[in-house]
């Protein structure tokens, strides 16, 4: 595992406190971020993502964020982006979160990718779309599944609760967010 203090600010693609952009099969587990994440595109406080489609099957587990994190689009408390049979396990997020459009606490956009056993205890603030779970899922490739995921927290925008855009899934009344078949 990795504890990162680090505070990144830049302007551009592919923030993160922990891995910036992955290409192949990873693991990435017992990771936590205290540091401040500042980008545009794919930010998040453990991994930012990547937008090139291809081959991919990652793997995070255990990871947590406490750091503020902000971009402009894909902003999430522990990715960014994530898709391609990307799954994370028993993670959360405490940070808050800001961003302009798919902005989410665990997730900022995902696509054909999986979260389990995931919660957001921090504040998510977003211009358009967001969310205290995930910001959007793309159906387009697919969607996403979010399975025993909660929060405990009200955006900060006030509009939406587990998800700003969400196909296929049951958005709980008290946090909770389930799969359905």
């Amino acid at each position: 595992g990795t504890v990162s203090y680090r505070t990144y600010l830049g302007g551009g693609e592919y923030f993160a406190g922990i891995i910036a952009e992955i290409a192949g099969r990873v693991r990435v587990e017992k990771c936590t971020n205290y540091g401040t994440i500042n980008g545009v595109q794919c930010v998040g406080g453990v991994y930012g993502g990547r937008i090139v489609s291809g081959l991919s099957n990652y793997n995070i587990t255990q990871t947590s964020n406490f750091g503020f994190v902000r971009g402009e689009k894909y902003v999430g408390g522990i990715a960014g982006h994530f898709s391609n049979n990307e799954t994370i396990n028993n993670s959360f997020n405490a940070g808050n979160i800001t961003g302009e459009t798919n902005v989410g606490g665990i997730v900022g956009l995902g696509k054909a990718c999986n979260a389990n056993n995931c919660y957001n205890i921090g504040i998510v603030s977003y211009g358009i779309m967001g969310g205290n779970i995930v910001g959007s899922d793309d159906v387009l490739w697919g969607g996403a599944s979010f399975e025993n995921c909660y929060y405990s927290s009200t955006p900060a925008n006030n509009n939406y609760g587990c998800a700003g855009i969400f196909e296929n899934n049951v958005l709980e009344p008290d946090g909770f967010i389930a799969k359905t078949s």
